[in-house]
C-alpha cells in the first residue's frame, strides 16, 4: 500500500466519522425540538386545566374532578398558611394589588402607591388563631408531600427520557461513547460560532 492509498483511505475515514457526528448532532437537536415541544404541549394542559378550575371554581363539578378541585383549595390554604408565616417571620406584608414585598409597618406600597389597609387590633385569641389545629397541621403537611412527591416523579421521569434519548444517538453513531461526545461537543461549539 502506498501513501496515497493509506491517505485517501485516511481521509474517507475522516468523512465517515464526520458525517456520523453530524447525523448525531442533527438528531440531538431534533429531540430538543421535540421536547421543546411536548413542553409546549403541558404548559396547554396545565392553562386548560387552570381555565377549567377558574371558571367551575365553587360550583359543582363531575366526580373525577372534585378530589383535584379538593386537593386544589387544600394545598393553596396550605401556600397561604406558609407565606403568612414566612412575612410573620421576615416581619414583612405583601401588596395586595400588586404582589410587592415590602416593611410590616409600611402604610403604602413602594413599588405601586397603593394605601395598605389598617392592620387589625391584635388580641390574645388573634395570636392563638395563627397556629392551626393538629390536624390541619397534618392535612397542610400531606398537601405539600404529595406535590413535592408528584414533582419528583415528573422530574425523575424526564431525566430518565433524556437519557435514553442520549443513548439511542450514541447507539445510532456505532463510535465509543467517549469520542462521539467530544466529536458532538466539537461540532455544536463550531455550529454555535457560525
Amino acid at each position: 500500500m502506498d501513501w496515497n492509498q493509506i491517505t485517501q483511505a485516511i481521509q474517507g475515514l475522516g468523512k465517515d466519522v464526520s458525517g456520523k457526528v453530524k447525523e448525531t448532532a442533527d438528531v440531538l437537536k431534533l429531540r430538543q425540538k421535540a421536547n421543546a415541544e411536548k413542553q409546549r404541549i403541558r404548559l396547554a394542559y396545565e392553562e386548560i386545566g387552570r381555565l377549567y378550575y377558574k371558571e367551575f371554581e365553587g360550583k359543582e363539578v363531575a366526580a373525577e374532578y372534585q378530589d383535584l378541585f379538593d386537593t386544589i383549595v387544600d394545598a393553596t390554604a396550605a401556600v397561604n398558611g406558609f407565606k403568612s408565616k414566612i412575612e410573620e417571620l421576615r416581619n414583612t406584608k405583601t401588596c395586595p394589588e400588586c404582589g410587592a414585598e415590602m416593611d410590616r409597618e409600611a402604610a403604602f406600597c413602594a413599588k405601586c402607591g397603593a394605601k395598605m389597609p389598617e392592620p387589625e387590633p391584635e388580641e390574645e385569641e388573634a395570636a392563638d388563631a395563627d397556629f392551626c389545629e393538629a390536624e390541619e397541621c397534618e392535612a397542610a403537611d400531606e398537601a405539600a408531600d404529595e406535590t413535592a412527591e408528584a414533582a419528583e416523579e415528573c422530574a425523575e421521569a424526564e431525566h430518565e427520557e433524556a437519557q435514553e434519548e442520549e443513548a439511542d444517538a450514541i447507539d445510532a453513531c456505532g463510535c465509543e461513547a467517549a469520542e462521539e461526545d467530544e466529536a458532538v461537543n466539537v461540532y455544536c461549539a463550531d455550529e454555535d460560532k457560525k
